[in-house]
């Protein structure tokens, strides 16, 4: 029996050794306390009628914590859909060389669903036409920290343009996510960063939140055998190893599990977690 295995993944058992050893890479997603506060934030800013200054958000936490996938997964629930009229938010990636001419097109670009105008035609009664013709109610703005690259004077006129965003006639909310130097990029505009609800991605230690993640992440792995990740051996592995980044004990538990298809053991223990610390496993053939 798979009773061990999320319903999603038990069709994968079929398959040979091989590709369920390649399918234990891909990316999967595994809610947890935190996304659903994150989540839930986010609904909230896009249902609320158009205020003065817009409630923003601000998700920041060191590099491997699950930003970019937590960026995915809002855009798979509130990101805009054709023939769909539910308020709606957009996004972006910022660049690393931003200026604030670019971080202007790159607005415009992104609040009238790509498109691309010389300066002069980029006007905020196009943009404005766009962002209420879709319904778009929030945008949201990954590696925001990439702002403090840019001079002092881009970086001020850059937050006064998101400033103004979120007030009349935009009325938008900004929803930024970033590094753990994402707040310094807000910080110089202080009536800005005041419209913000701060929420920090911290790394992860032994607690209810991570064993309920752990679990949920185990069940997602297509092996013959039930692992028993939320031991407190293999806990205490895993943290050590990793310090409690997401990126990094999501790698580890691949490796392990790699391993114990492999080594036949098909679930993951404290000796396959060893063995996928310390070596990428072989390829199957």
């Amino acid at each position: 029996m798979d009773d061990h295995i999320a319903e999603y993944r038990r069709g994968l058992m079929a398959l040979p050794d091989v590709t369920r050893t390649i399918a234990l890479y891909e990316d999967v997603w595994v809610p947890y306390a935190k996304w659903n506060i994150i989540r839930n934030a986010v609904e909230t800013v896009l249902r609320m009628p158009p205020k003065n200054q817009a409630l923003c958000l601000l998700i920041s936490g060191v590099s491997g914590m699950g930003k970019s996938a937590m960026v995915d997964r809002l855009n798979r629930h509130y990101g805009l859909k054709i023939g769909v009229s539910n308020p709606c938010m957009v996004s972006m990636e910022l660049k690393a060389d931003v200026d604030f001419k670019k971080f202007k097109k790159q607005l415009f670009s992104t609040l009238t669903a790509g498109m691309r105008l010389s300066d002069n035609n980029m006007t905020d009664e196009l943009m404005l036409g766009a962002v209420r013709a879709l319904n778009i109610r929030a945008i949201g703005i990954d590696e925001i920290n990439n702002l403090t690259l840019a001079t002092r004077s881009d970086v001020s006129r850059s937050l006064v343009h998101l400033k103004t965003l979120g007030g009349s006639p935009f009325h938008l909310s900004v929803i930024a996510l970033g590094s753990d130097r994402a707040e310094n990029a807000l910080a110089s505009e202080k009536s800005l960063l005041r419209r913000f609800d701060i929420f920090t991605l911290d790394r992860w230690v032994e607690n209810a939140e991570f064993r309920s993640w752990l679990a949920g992440y185990q069940a997602t792995l297509p092996l013959r055998n039930p692992s028993n990740l939320t031991a407190e051996n293999e806990i205490q592995f895993i943290l050590e190893c990793t310090k409690g980044n997401t990126d990094g004990i999501v790698k580890l538990i691949q490796r392990a599990a790699a391993w114990s298809i492999v080594e036949g053991a098909e679930a993951v223990n404290l000796e396959m977690l060893k063995l996928g610390w310390a070596t990428m496993p072989p390829v199957l053939k």
